[in-house]
């Protein structure tokens, strides 16, 4: 990030609370961590935009009772049908 500006021995230093780094290098690092702080927040924001109604466990609910729906109005024909087949069935 800061090429050849520091060396890993100075990097070292600051870790161990040695010395301080420059004032130009915190601020480089900050401005470095805003960035990548604003592309998360937007992504985040993207992805909250994605997700609206009608999607995820809602749709899936209304989609599984429809179809649940449609499987007993079968079952009441295929029982009527049944019940008429027996009526007029001469055995």
């Amino acid at each position: 990030m800061f090429g050849d500006r520091i060396t890993a021995g100075q990097v070292y230093d600051w870790r161990r609370g040695k010395s301080r780094p420059a004032p130009w290098i915190m601020a480089a690092l900050a401005d470095r961590l805003e960035q990548e702080a604003k592309a998360k927040l937007e992504l985040a924001a993207k992805a909250r935009s994605c997700a609206g109604p009608g999607k995820g466990w809602n749709k899936g609910a209304k989609t599984l009772a429809v179809w649940r729906a449609k499987q007993a109005e079968e079952r009441e024909a295929k029982k009527k049908a049944a019940e008429l087949a027996a009526l007029h069935d001469p055995d």
